[in-house]
């Protein structure tokens, strides 16, 4: 094994040492295809977005992202909440905001801010493909203040161990709240990762 020839991959466009490294460690597990293109320089990794808004009100427990999503600009650029086929994308960091908005046309003009308390005070979980990457965990990670570690982010949470997506996987990030969220409440999650797209 120690005589395995070494992968040598660019990664100009990751702003984000952890997934630069990560990725390199988790190559393995993408389809041989994608391999050969990112070693011939087909392919190479580039930061992408993901995201989802979604309604709260009187709810305290919130699907953002659902399967019966659709891309539509400003709500979601996710179908079903998966990746495409042969989309791979490494998940370095978890970002959670939230708005007032009196109806979601609204939402797609209003500016997004830190959580506000009562989901300041609720719990956050991520699942991808049925295993749970991030468990229900107090939402105050997502109260900190703007700094070098979260890229000068609000509500941003940087993920100590990134986390490889695969095609056709489902993404299901949600809230619980300790009270039914307050009138007008939007929610906003945005997946920050580093990609290879094939």
């Amino acid at each position: 094994m120690g005589n395995e020839p070494k992968m040598r991959i660019s990664f100009t466009g990751t702003k984000i040492s952890t997934a630069k490294t990560e990725f390199a460690a988790q190559l393995a597990k993408v389809n041989k295809t994608l391999q050969a293109a990112v070693k011939n320089g087909a392919a190479k990794p580039a930061d992408r977005i993901y995201y989802a808004t979604r309604a709260c009100e009187g709810n305290t427990s919130i699907e953002i992202m659902q399967a019966s999503d659709a891309q539509s600009v400003g709500m979601t650029n996710m179908n079903k909440r998966m990746l495409d086929a042969n989309n791979y994308a490494l998940l370095v960091g978890v970002q959670l905001l939230s708005a007032t908005a009196t109806t979601a046309d609204a939402a797609l003009t209003v500016a997004f801010d830190t959580v506000n308390d009562t989901i300041a005070n609720g719990d956050f979980e991520l699942e991808i493909g049925n295993k749970t990457l991030i468990p229900r965990s107090s939402n105050q990670i997502f109260k900190a203040a703007p700094n070098q570690e979260n890229k000068g982010l609000k509500g941003y949470y940087k993920l100590e161990c990134p986390k490889l997506l695969t095609p056709l996987t489902e993404i299901v990030p949600t809230i619980y709240l300790p009270k039914a969220a307050p009138a007008n409440t939007y929610v906003k999650v945005i997946l920050h990762t580093a990609q290879l797209i094939g």
